[in-house]
């Protein structure tokens, strides 16, 4: 995974979607631009590729509005700020020392599989807690201002369940997480973030025209009207899934409940499918 940064995923994205306008035109549909939806660390590969393609001309863009689900690309707060600085200097000290990949993802499938496959047995990482219980309580731990899922706690603060989504979907999503991730996609997406060292995924942020969706969940990312702020789009639409005053906003709707939650095609697909009807026909980009 050396020197596997946000630009490689750029350029795949890119590929992808010239794939899918051709095989719209070979069949007969046309070659209309897309809406393109990036989920969580697909929002600054969305935001990056509307962004360099204003400097193409109109007739070659892809890109007919953004679907930003749950992250950002830039942050007005100045905490989250220094943390991405913090972030992509120790990046950058880890890829120094040779280690190009992260490997969170190995534990989150190891917490995954103890869960799945010896669910009521003691937990080896939290004292105390079954190897279910350990599962439903990761989802749920806030990282720092957000979490997975959405729990259901005891008395005890033991989690018991999960309010939006049915703990196996959680549990099996954990046990396919993929166990690794180029560590320097995140020392791309940190710098970016920082803005103090120039990278060139945010260079024309602010030609960006196109419409915008912002999706989150209060317990997720949400809100994230800071990106949109910065772009050139006269047409900028939120929609934050909130359930709970901001004060309880650790135990309202997570990052992972957008897609698996119960209710979550009436909550969040549908109402994004309604906007890109409503926009199927647009004028407002340029």
């Amino acid at each position: 995974m050396e020197g596997w940064g946000l630009d490689r995923d750029i350029d795949y994205a890119e590929q992808a979607l010239a794939a899918v306008r051709s095989i719209r035109a070979a069949t007969g549909q046309g070659k209309p631009r897309l809406h393109v939806l990036g989920f969580s660390y697909g929002v600054p590969i969305a935001y990056a590729i509307a962004g360099s393609e204003t400097q193409q001309p109109p007739g070659q863009r892809l890109v007919k509005g953004i679907i930003s689900v749950d992250y950002d690309l830039k942050v007005g707060d100045e905490t989250q700020r220094q943390d991405s600085c913090t972030g992509a200097a120790n990046g950058q000290d880890r890829v120094d020392a040779g280690s190009f990949q992260n490997d969170d993802g190995t534990f989150l499938m190891l917490v995954g599989q103890l869960a799945k496959y010896a669910p009521g047995d003691p937990s080896p990482i939290f004292g105390g807690l079954t190897n279910w219980q350990t599962a439903l309580l990761l989802g749920a731990i806030d990282n720092p201002q957000w979490h997975f899922v959405a729990d259901e706690f005891n008395e005890y603060s033991i989690p018991t369940g999960l309010s939006f989504t049915e703990p196996e979907l959680w549990v099996d999503l954990l046990k396919s997480i993929p166990p690794y991730v180029p560590r320097q996609t995140y020392i791309d997406l940190n710098t970016a973030r920082c803005d103090e060292v120039d990278v060139p995924f945010d260079d024309h942020l602010g030609d960006v025209a196109v419409p915008i969706l912002a999706v989150g969940a209060a317990g997720g990312a949400a809100p994230q009207p800071y990106t949109p702020s910065l772009t050139a789009s006269r047409d900028v639409e939120q929609l934050t899934v909130q359930f709970l005053p901001y004060d309880l906003h650790f135990l309202d709707f997570g990052h992972a409940d957008l897609v698996f939650a119960n209710d979550a095609e009436a909550l969040v697909w549908q109402p994004i499918l309604d906007w890109i009807l409503d926009h199927r026909s647009s004028k407002t980009y340029p």
